[in-house]
């Protein structure tokens, strides 16, 4: 009745052991990207293809637009990309399998126990208590269940506090990777809609040139033109053509990159569900620098995960400096049926309970080892805090130029379309050239596109500042 008992108690402590292990961080692991503080203020935050339709969740379902694309605006983008993207999932497998190491290790502070059956023959000599050597030939049977706990106190509880950090470490490391996605579906969004605004202004351009074609024609056939004019407006068709075509690859290159990086299925052709894009702006730009370094220090999930890493090695070091001073404290159990056959069996119980030291030459190899790999996550925290500051004057940098390019291109707009206005007026009357309606035209493209990159060279410098200071300020 006692061995059962222990063997119950065992088995028991075994089953808790199996419970109890888990790592915290196990519904964390779990948890989505928080997009919220990355969608621009006033957003939708509805599907991109609104109420009633099915989404673009489920791109097999989609109801597509007569030419087969469908449209998508910034907010869709970066849900699907919070939820869908298959390196965030990536990064949530190596946190599974370091909380799978922690609860591991865990493990080690309880029993193991498993039935036992065991065939044991001797034959020859063997030597009998009272030291005479014997020719022998028998067997024996066993037919029961064993435990068996062994464990060093010091190691154990080390190599669980480093277990625990690296576990740490690696969820941070998931959030780290959701901003890193987040800014690039804000980048290639901001692609798909750069190339369709290209698009749209070569459009409005040829729309222009087939006119002039059609106004040059005319005037050739009246004995006022010149076959030349006709000529260059039929070159500038031409050239927005080509100019069309190009937007058009782009924008379906873009749109490519874009659905790999959401997961959509590869028939899907996104377009931008917006019309033009907004400014967007998330942090203030003209904070000192001292301060939005300050709010990266504590809000930069990589800082974060480096700084576990640093911990992590330091325990691994107490693991290789003192563990191997600790004996392992063990203990054996066994206890079933025993004999000679299954008809003359039994009852048999074998206990063991010592203090173990393992005393090996390797030791002084994993302490330097130890102390290389504590040294080397404290370089990498460095280094990390280092481009930290370096992310962030980097995106103020591109804030600031691309203001002053949009506010010089807004200024050129202007003026380019008030100019060509007027060489036009005066083309048609017959006191200007055609020449100076089309360098005009083609002044008015360059400026259209240099705002229109502006503006998005804007919004990525502002992505680009939300990732530098670890994203959204905490709540």
């Amino acid at each position: 009745m006692t061995r059962r008992r222990v063997l119950g108690v065992a088995l028991l402590a075994v089953i808790v052991a199996a419970v109890g292990c888990s790592s915290p961080y196990r519904e964390r692991i779990r948890r989505p990207i928080d997009t919220s503080g990355w969608t621009p203020t006033g957003a939708s935050e509805e599907g991109a293809g609104g109420p009633g339709n099915p989404g673009i969740d489920n791109p097999a379902e989609v109801v597509r637009g007569p030419d087969g694309s469908y449209p998508i605006d910034l907010a869709t983008v970066l849900r699907l990309a919070g939820g869908q993207a298959i390196i965030v999932e990536m990064a949530r497998a190596q946190a599974g399998i370091a909380a799978s190491e922690e609860e591991i290790v865990l493990a080690q502070w309880f029993p193991v126990a498993g039935p036992r059956v065991a065939f044991t023959r001797i034959g020859g000599l063997v030597q009998g208590t009272e030291g005479d050597f014997v020719n022998v030939g028998k067997q024996n049977m066993f037919l029961g269940a064993g435990v068996e706990w062994r464990v060093n106190p010091a190691a154990t509880w080390y190599a669980a506090l480093a277990a625990r950090r690296l576990t740490e470490a690696h969820v941070h490391q998931i959030t780290a990777t959701g901003h890193a996605v987040l800014r690039e579906a804000a980048r290639r969004y901001y692609a798909l809609v750069q190339a369709h605004a290209k698009l749209e202004i070569a459009r409005r351009t040829l729309k222009a040139a087939q006119e002039l074609v059609v106004f040059a024609t005319s005037r050739e056939r009246l004995g006022v033109g010149l076959r030349s004019e006709v000529l260059r407006a039929l070159a500038r068709v031409r050239q927005t053509e080509g100019l069309i075509a190009k937007a058009t690859r782009d924008g379906a290159i873009a749109s490519v990159r874009l659905v790999e990086l959401l997961m959509l299925k590869d028939d899907v052709r996104l377009v931008p569900g917006e019309a033009t894009a907004r400014r967007v702006a998330f942090v203030d730009p003209n904070t000192a620098l001292t301060q939005l370094f300050e709010r990266a220090l504590g809000n930069r999930p990589d800082l974060a995960a480096a700084r576990a890493r640093v911990s992590a090695a330091e325990e691994a070091q107490n693991v290789a400096d003192r563990a191997w001073l600790w004996p392992a404290l063990a203990a054996r159990g066994a206890g079933g049926a025993f004999g000679q056959n299954p008809g003359r069996f039994q009852d048999s119980e074998t206990f063991y309970v010592g203090l173990e030291w393992q005393i090996s030459p390797a030791i002084p190899s994993r302490q330097r080892r130890a102390e290389s790999n504590r040294k080397l996550a404290n370089l990498a925290l460095t280094h990390a805090a280092r481009q930290v500051r370096r992310d962030i004057q980097e995106a103020l940098a591109r804030i600031k130029a691309a203001e002053a390019e949009h506010a010089a291109a807004t200024q050129e707009v202007a003026a380019a379309r008030e100019a060509l206005q007027l060489a036009r007026v005066q083309f048609e009357r017959g006191e200007g050239l055609l020449l100076a309606v089309l360098d005009l035209e083609a002044a008015l493209v360059r400026a259209e596109t240099a705002q229109a990159d502006a503006v998005l060279d804007l919004n990525r410098g502002h992505y680009d500042l939300l990732f530098a200071v670890g994203g959204p300020a905490a709540r």
